[in-house]
């Protein structure tokens, strides 16, 4: 709950004090660490690939090396694995909104490119899932189980390029792990935890009337 707050405080401050705007897509390839309710570890579970987007504001902290962000997300998560021993076949489709707030920091420039560090840690809710268990399709919105928010942590590396001086592109390529996508004092004591890792694209725009650099 503290790190909710502490969330929500740090976004607000970031939309108050933003300078840009940006807008990126992601191709992210998510995987499932699962255990069922006999604390059993599904292994042979494989990736599924999705397109994930995040939309929101930025502004400059010290001596222009360090960005703070804050942003809404919109993210897909998928896996599909078996189990040879039960003659069991799963599949996992969810799609989560959240809000996420991150830093980048500028390691060097050349010329019009620029290279820096990213990190994010966000809070994401369930809006629509499924489980495919064998060929029965269970709606995971109405299981309390997965209904839980959780957090995700992410970071990676991204080239910038300046368009002009009101707008610039980059791309990124990041890795994430979530944390207690299923609350402990569940019922069945399940356990899922997603780990994500992809390429994304993006744009940013300088806000008017603002006066900062990329």
């Amino acid at each position: 709950m503290r790190i909710k707050l502490l969330l929500f405080f740090l976004f607000s401050f970031s939309l108050t004090q933003s300078q840009q705007l940006y807008f990126e897509v992601n191709k992210t390839s998510s995987r499932f660490e699962y255990k069922n309710s006999q604390g059993n570890e599904l292994t042979n579970i494989l990736p599924k690939t999705n397109n994930n987007m995040a939309l929101g504001m930025r502004f400059q902290g010290v001596k222009d090396k360090l960005s703070i962000t804050a942003g809404a997300t919109y993210n897909s998560y998928g896996a599909v694995g078996s189990d040879p021993i039960l003659d069991n076949r799963y599949e996992w489709d969810v799609t989560y909104v959240g809000v996420n707030v991150g830093l980048d920091y500028k390691l060097f420039e050349l010329r019009e490119l620029k290279f820096s560090l990213k990190g994010t840690i966000g809070s994401e809710f369930l809006i629509q899932g499924s489980q495919t268990l064998n060929n029965q399709v269970y709606n995971l919105v109405k299981e309390k189980e997965f209904n839980q928010s959780f957090f995700m942590v992410n970071g990676g590396i991204a080239l910038q390029y300046s368009i002009n001086d009101r707008a610039s592109i980059y791309g990124q390529y990041m890795v994430g792990k979530s944390f207690t996508a299923f609350q402990e004092n569940t019922i069945d004591s399940e356990e899922l935890n997603f780990f994500a890792h992809g390429f994304g694209i993006g744009i940013i725009l300088k806000l008017p009337n603002t006066d900062c650099s990329f």
